[in-house]
């Protein structure tokens, strides 16, 4: 976990638990650097698909606006090689409420 920390760091992306950190330890609430890119879209694959069928006929974007943001400058807000966590902790959560939605259907289709 300290050498992901590290290498956020090392990629100018805000290190949160030196910032909590140092906030507790001093109160000092640190001061915008700049250091930040603009214009990098933060991609979450499975929600953006979810999404994207959920809310299609109520939108008016093209598909060109759809896949525009992976074709940019991106981040992604789950999947990493070096921090696997995330997708694990996904997949759980998909994996629970798949099996509680499962488990409710059986239990409605069942003669009480």
């Amino acid at each position: 976990m300290i050498s992901l920390f590290l290498r956020l760091k090392s990629r100018n992306i805000l290190d949160f638990p030196y910032i909590f950190y140092r906030y507790a330890l001093t109160g000092e609430i640190p001061q915008e650097n700049g250091g930040f890119k603009e214009r990098v879209f933060w991609i979450d694959i499975g929600k953006d698909i979810l999404e994207t069928i959920r809310s299609y006929s109520k939108e008016r974007y093209t598909i060109a606006n759809y896949l525009r943001p992976y074709f940019r400058p991106r981040v992604y807000s789950i999947f990493s090689l070096f921090d696997m966590g995330p997708i694990f902790k996904r997949i759980a959560d998909l994996l629970r409420g798949a099996l509680s939605r499962l488990i409710i259907g059986i239990a409605k289709k069942s003669p009480s």
